[in-house]
């Protein structure tokens, strides 16, 4: 959506409110349309904040695995 926003000149979502969705869990589609569409590739600064994000959802998903019980 917001790669069709930026071709046609349109308004374009905050790069706040990507982070803050791939932070809620979205990384994966995140990610994906960096690799298909290209999408956010040239801003490094853009794509640090991102891998941020990653390893925080990396990091709480182990949490919660490690507290889980087994069986």
């Amino acid at each position: 959506m917001d790669k069709r926003a930026a071709v046609k000149r349109r308004r374009r979502v905050s790069e706040k409110t990507l982070h803050l969705m791939a932070l809620a869990g979205g990384w994966p589609g995140a990610w994906l349309a960096q690799q298909r569409l290209r999408h956010k590739t040239q801003k490094t600064r853009f794509r640090r904040l991102f891998w941020v994000t990653v390893v925080l959802n990396v990091a709480a998903l182990s949490g919660l695995l490690a507290v889980m019980p087994l069986g």
